[in-house]
Protein backbone atom coordinates (compact mmCIF):
# COMPACT_ATOMS: atom_id res chain seq x y z
CA UNK A 1 0.00 0.00 0.00
CA UNK A 2 2.79 2.18 1.28
CA UNK A 3 4.30 1.68 -2.48
CA UNK A 4 0.96 2.67 -4.10
CA UNK A 5 0.89 5.73 -2.36
CA UNK A 6 4.34 6.83 -3.01
CA UNK A 7 3.93 5.74 -6.29
CA UNK A 8 0.59 8.21 -6.84
CA UNK A 9 2.92 11.20 -4.98
CA UNK A 10 5.18 11.35 -7.73
CA UNK A 11 2.84 11.03 -10.53
CA UNK A 12 1.32 13.67 -9.22
CA UNK A 13 3.95 15.64 -8.43
CA UNK A 14 5.55 14.89 -12.35
CA UNK A 15 1.65 16.04 -13.60
CA UNK A 16 1.54 19.03 -11.62
CA UNK A 17 5.06 20.41 -12.75
CA UNK A 18 4.64 19.35 -16.41
CA UNK A 19 1.04 21.60 -15.70
CA UNK A 20 3.14 24.43 -14.90
CA UNK A 21 5.78 24.39 -17.48
CA UNK A 22 3.50 24.36 -19.75
CA UNK A 23 1.24 27.27 -18.27
CA UNK A 24 4.69 28.90 -19.11
CA UNK A 25 4.56 28.31 -22.40
CA UNK A 26 3.16 31.11 -24.28
CA UNK A 27 2.78 31.06 -27.79
CA UNK A 28 3.97 33.52 -30.25
CA UNK A 29 1.09 35.46 -31.83
CA UNK A 30 2.47 36.17 -35.47
CA UNK A 31 -1.13 37.78 -36.62
CA UNK A 32 -1.36 41.55 -38.59
CA UNK A 33 -2.18 44.35 -35.74
CA UNK A 34 -3.31 47.60 -35.90
CA UNK A 35 -2.88 50.47 -33.43
CA UNK A 36 -4.09 53.80 -33.54
CA UNK A 37 -3.87 56.84 -31.34
CA UNK A 38 -5.09 60.61 -31.27
CA UNK A 39 -2.10 62.93 -30.49
CA UNK A 40 -4.66 65.60 -30.64
CA UNK A 41 -3.37 68.73 -32.93
CA UNK A 42 -3.70 72.34 -32.56
CA UNK A 43 -2.35 74.64 -35.26
CA UNK A 44 -1.80 78.51 -34.36
CA UNK A 45 -1.47 81.12 -36.59
CA UNK A 46 0.82 83.65 -36.88
CA UNK A 47 -0.23 86.98 -36.04
CA UNK A 48 2.67 88.80 -38.65
CA UNK A 49 1.48 86.61 -41.56
CA UNK A 50 4.29 84.39 -40.77
CA UNK A 51 4.81 80.47 -40.00
CA UNK A 52 2.43 79.52 -37.73
CA UNK A 53 2.72 76.83 -35.05
CA UNK A 54 1.73 72.85 -34.36
CA UNK A 55 1.47 72.41 -31.75
CA UNK A 56 0.39 68.47 -29.90
CA UNK A 57 -1.18 67.90 -26.80
CA UNK A 58 -0.23 63.97 -26.68
CA UNK A 59 2.82 61.97 -26.98
CA UNK A 60 2.08 58.37 -26.97
CA UNK A 61 4.12 55.19 -25.78
CA UNK A 62 3.61 52.11 -27.55
CA UNK A 63 4.92 48.71 -27.38
CA UNK A 64 4.82 45.77 -29.35
CA UNK A 65 1.85 43.23 -28.76
CA UNK A 66 0.07 45.39 -26.22
CA UNK A 67 -3.70 46.87 -27.84
CA UNK A 68 -3.63 50.16 -26.46
CA UNK A 69 -1.01 52.58 -25.34
CA UNK A 70 1.13 51.71 -22.59
CA UNK A 71 1.56 55.25 -21.63
CA UNK A 72 0.44 59.15 -22.90
CA UNK A 73 2.34 62.05 -21.56
CA UNK A 74 -0.16 65.84 -21.88
CA UNK A 75 1.40 68.57 -23.02
CA UNK A 76 2.70 71.36 -20.47
CA UNK A 77 1.90 68.88 -17.66
CA UNK A 78 4.66 66.43 -15.90
CA UNK A 79 3.71 63.32 -17.79
CA UNK A 80 5.09 65.24 -21.26
CA UNK A 81 8.79 64.96 -21.69
CA UNK A 82 10.13 67.68 -24.24
CA UNK A 83 12.54 65.61 -26.55
CA UNK A 84 15.10 68.16 -27.87
CA UNK A 85 17.64 66.33 -30.55
CA UNK A 86 19.66 69.42 -31.62
CA UNK A 87 23.08 69.26 -30.08
CA UNK A 88 24.36 72.61 -31.15
CA UNK A 89 22.49 73.66 -27.64
CA UNK A 90 23.48 70.88 -25.02
CA UNK A 91 21.44 73.18 -22.88
CA UNK A 92 18.51 72.00 -23.93
CA UNK A 93 20.10 68.55 -25.44
CA UNK A 94 17.21 65.56 -24.33
CA UNK A 95 16.99 62.11 -25.92
CA UNK A 96 15.50 60.14 -22.62
CA UNK A 97 12.00 60.13 -20.68
CA UNK A 98 11.12 58.91 -17.24
CA UNK A 99 8.40 56.24 -19.15
CA UNK A 100 9.17 53.00 -18.85
CA UNK A 101 7.41 49.52 -20.77
CA UNK A 102 7.53 51.29 -23.84
CA UNK A 103 9.01 50.96 -27.79
CA UNK A 104 8.11 53.30 -29.60
CA UNK A 105 6.98 57.20 -28.65
CA UNK A 106 4.73 58.96 -30.97
CA UNK A 107 5.26 63.03 -29.85
CA UNK A 108 6.35 66.29 -31.55
CA UNK A 109 10.55 66.74 -30.96
CA UNK A 110 13.49 69.32 -32.13
CA UNK A 111 15.24 66.49 -34.58
CA UNK A 112 19.27 67.21 -34.99
CA UNK A 113 19.16 68.99 -38.20
CA UNK A 114 17.56 72.03 -37.00
CA UNK A 115 15.36 74.05 -34.16
CA UNK A 116 11.89 73.66 -35.98
CA UNK A 117 9.49 70.88 -34.30
CA UNK A 118 8.95 67.68 -36.20
CA UNK A 119 6.46 64.73 -35.44
CA UNK A 120 6.95 61.13 -35.98
CA UNK A 121 8.33 58.26 -33.76
CA UNK A 122 11.35 58.39 -31.66
CA UNK A 123 12.21 54.78 -30.21
CA UNK A 124 13.14 53.25 -26.92
CA UNK A 125 17.00 53.60 -26.92
CA UNK A 126 17.12 52.17 -23.49
CA UNK A 127 16.13 49.16 -25.10
CA UNK A 128 18.75 48.52 -27.57
CA UNK A 129 16.04 48.36 -29.83
CA UNK A 130 16.87 48.43 -34.28
CA UNK A 131 15.43 50.00 -36.91
CA UNK A 132 15.87 48.96 -40.38
CA UNK A 133 14.19 50.00 -43.81
CA UNK A 134 12.75 48.41 -46.52
CA UNK A 135 11.12 50.04 -49.68
CA UNK A 136 8.79 48.15 -51.45
CA UNK A 137 8.55 49.74 -55.29
CA UNK A 138 7.33 47.17 -57.27
CA UNK A 139 3.50 48.42 -57.08
CA UNK A 140 2.17 51.72 -56.14
CA UNK A 141 -1.51 50.19 -55.45
CA UNK A 142 -2.51 50.12 -52.37
CA UNK A 143 -3.79 46.69 -52.37
CA UNK A 144 -0.70 45.58 -53.41
CA UNK A 145 1.03 47.27 -51.17
CA UNK A 146 -1.08 45.93 -48.17
CA UNK A 147 -0.70 42.25 -49.41
CA UNK A 148 3.27 42.31 -50.32
CA UNK A 149 3.20 43.86 -46.53
CA UNK A 150 1.20 40.82 -45.17
CA UNK A 151 3.39 38.33 -47.17
CA UNK A 152 6.80 39.82 -45.80
CA UNK A 153 8.74 37.36 -44.20
CA UNK A 154 12.49 37.28 -42.60
CA UNK A 155 13.75 35.57 -45.75
CA UNK A 156 12.57 38.66 -48.27
CA UNK A 157 14.57 41.07 -45.82
CA UNK A 158 18.01 39.65 -46.75
CA UNK A 159 18.64 42.99 -47.84
CA UNK A 160 18.26 45.17 -45.60
CA UNK A 161 21.30 44.99 -43.96
CA UNK A 162 21.78 48.49 -42.28
CA UNK A 163 20.05 48.87 -39.08
CA UNK A 164 19.95 51.90 -36.64
CA UNK A 165 19.64 52.28 -32.88
CA UNK A 166 19.38 56.13 -33.17
CA UNK A 167 16.48 57.70 -31.44
CA UNK A 168 15.07 58.90 -34.15
CA UNK A 169 15.85 56.32 -36.57
CA UNK A 170 12.58 56.34 -38.48
CA UNK A 171 13.01 60.10 -39.77
CA UNK A 172 10.11 61.95 -39.60
CA UNK A 173 10.41 62.67 -43.22
CA UNK A 174 10.76 59.79 -44.52
CA UNK A 175 8.11 58.00 -43.36
CA UNK A 176 5.57 61.01 -44.43
CA UNK A 177 5.62 64.03 -46.61
CA UNK A 178 4.29 67.57 -45.77
CA UNK A 179 2.55 69.76 -47.64
CA UNK A 180 1.25 73.23 -46.97
CA UNK A 181 0.34 75.18 -44.18
CA UNK A 182 -1.74 74.37 -41.85
CA UNK A 183 0.46 71.28 -42.64
CA UNK A 184 -1.32 68.07 -44.61
CA UNK A 185 0.94 64.64 -44.91
CA UNK A 186 0.84 61.96 -47.07
CA UNK A 187 2.09 59.17 -46.15
CA UNK A 188 4.74 56.33 -47.02
CA UNK A 189 3.06 53.25 -47.26
CA UNK A 190 5.25 51.17 -49.12
CA UNK A 191 8.33 52.04 -46.71
CA UNK A 192 8.57 48.57 -44.51
CA UNK A 193 10.26 49.24 -41.44
CA UNK A 194 12.06 46.03 -39.80
CA UNK A 195 12.17 46.67 -35.76
CA UNK A 196 14.49 44.00 -33.76
CA UNK A 197 13.96 43.87 -29.60
CA UNK A 198 16.40 43.12 -27.78
CA UNK A 199 14.69 39.14 -26.94
CA UNK A 200 14.81 38.34 -30.49
CA UNK A 201 11.66 39.39 -32.21
CA UNK A 202 11.63 41.10 -35.22
CA UNK A 203 8.72 42.81 -36.54
CA UNK A 204 7.62 44.51 -39.39
CA UNK A 205 5.83 48.27 -39.55
CA UNK A 206 4.52 50.32 -41.65
CA UNK A 207 1.98 53.35 -41.23
CA UNK A 208 -1.28 53.51 -42.91
CA UNK A 209 -2.53 57.02 -42.22
CA UNK A 210 -1.59 59.69 -40.22
CA UNK A 211 -5.09 62.31 -40.08
CA UNK A 212 -7.18 64.51 -38.70
CA UNK A 213 -11.14 64.35 -39.59
CA UNK A 214 -11.70 67.74 -37.31
CA UNK A 215 -9.01 70.65 -36.33
CA UNK A 216 -8.46 69.15 -32.94
CA UNK A 217 -7.28 65.78 -33.95
CA UNK A 218 -4.22 63.94 -35.61
CA UNK A 219 -4.57 60.04 -36.09
CA UNK A 220 -1.53 58.11 -36.11
CA UNK A 221 -2.37 54.64 -37.72
CA UNK A 222 0.57 52.02 -37.92
CA UNK A 223 -0.01 48.02 -38.73
CA UNK A 224 2.47 45.64 -37.53
CA UNK A 225 3.05 41.34 -36.86
CA UNK A 226 5.81 39.84 -35.50
CA UNK A 227 8.05 38.17 -38.69
CA UNK A 228 8.85 34.67 -38.76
Amino acid sequence: MKRIILSLVVITGILTACSKDDEQVIPKDYGMKTFEANMLYEYIPDPGGGMGQTVYKHQIYFKFGEENAVATGVYDTDSWTQFYLNKDDMSKYNDQTNMTGWDLLFTKYNRASDAYGVTGPLINTKESIKVGLFKYTESDDANTISESFAKLTLSDITSVNEYSGAIDAIADNEWKNINGMPPTYTVNTNYFYIVKLNNGDIYKLRFISFYGSTKSERIIKIEYALMK
